[in-house]
């Protein structure tokens, strides 16, 4: 099992063509996805409030290395499930369960352990199938996660305003910040 040391970043993302931080992402892009995300429920008469969050995740980096990123259907709404892991109960679980296939996590003896490997499908082309890093190093970057997100909820809530849209970042990054730093006492 890998066991690299050093800097750990939980950067959150946005799929357009390619993935974007989401610190990356122009008013104009944002505006661009949404509307291609709501043609399908335009297309079935549906309203925009069926939507489901937009599609991304998570890319866990240690020292610049890309661990694991978001896997296929996973969406902006699996950044919870990585908060969870530095919650105080946590001791293991599948996290990202928007998307498949999912990585395990354990929590035990100040390490994290993550095995992404799936009997039936396998994870995208450059994740690591099992690494090992220090909780406290993870826990670290939940603070810059949580702001990264947070910025990118008011710029959803901004052009969503501006084209008029009934629904908000609750719909569409759905990632409660307020509620996650309580739960972690931050």
């Amino acid at each position: 099992m890998k066991k690299p040391n050093g800097k750990v970043e939980l950067v959150p993302v946005l799929y357009t063509s390619a993935y974007l931080q989401l610190g990356d992402v122009s008013a104009e892009v944002l505006k661009e996805e949404i509307e291609s995300h709501l043609v399908p429920l335009r297309q079935a008469e549906e309203d925009d409030s069926m939507t489901c969050p937009l599609s991304g995740g998570i890319e866990l980096r240690i020292n610049g290395e890309l661990m694991i990123g978001p896997q296929c259907c996973g969406d902006l709404s699996d950044i919870r499930s990585w908060c969870q892991v530095a919650m105080t109960g946590f001791t293991s679980g599948y996290i990202a369960p928007e998307g498949h296939p999912m990585p395990y996590v354990e929590r035990e003896n100040g390490w994290l352990r993550f095995t992404c490997v799936d009997a039936w499908e396998s994870f995208r082309l450059g994740t690591v199938s099992r690494f090992a890093l220090a909780y406290s190093a993870y826990e670290e970057a939940i603070p810059a996660l949580l702001e990264s997100v947070e910025t990118f909820t008011r710029l959803v809530d901004v052009v969503t305003a501006q084209m008029n849209l009934a629904i908000r970042s609750s719909d569409l990054v759905d990632v409660p910040t307020n509620a996650i730093r309580i739960d972690l006492g931050l």
